[in-house]
C-alpha cells in the first residue's frame, strides 16, 4: 500500500486511534520531519518510512509489535530511536544506512 509514496511536501503525519497496521511503501520517499502514532499500531511495514531523510527522531508507542524490513532505513538526518517493550520483531535491515544514528533506547 503506497498512500503517500514520494510525497515531498508532507512533512507531518498524525496516525489515527483507528489504525493498527502502517503497509508497506505507505510514506516512502517523502519529506517527513515528524510522525506521532498511537498505541493502537501494531506493525509498520517494509519500507513504510525509508527514505525520509529529514525524520531526526523515532519513538515508538507502546503498542508497536513488528517492524518490517528496512521500514527505517535511508533516514540520513536519524539521530535516536526509542523501543517499547511491546516489540517481538525487527526486520532485516529496519534502521539501514542510518549514519548518524547514535542514540537507542
Amino acid at each position: 500500500m503506497q498512500c503517500f509514496y514520494n510525497c515531498k511536501k508532507l512533512k507531518t503525519v498524525v496516525i489515527g486511534i483507528k489504525v493498527e497496521s502502517i503497509g508497506e511503501y505507505a510514506f516512502y520517499n517523502c519529506a517527513l520531519e515528524r510522525v506521532s502514532t498511537p498505541n493502537t499500531v501494531k506493525t509498520i511495514g517494509d519500507y513504510a518510512f525509508a527514505n525520509n531523510k529529514a525524520l531526526t527522531r523515532v519513538a515508538f508507542k507502546s503498542g508497536i509489535e513488528k517492524i518490517g524490513n528496512n521500514a527505517f532505513g535511508g533516514l540520513h538526518q536519524l539521530k535516536e530511536i526509542t523501543f517499547p517493550v511491546s516489540i517481538s520483531y525487527i526486520g532485516s535491515q529496519a534502521f539501514a544506512k542510518n549514519s548518524e544514528l547514535a542514540t537507542l533506547n
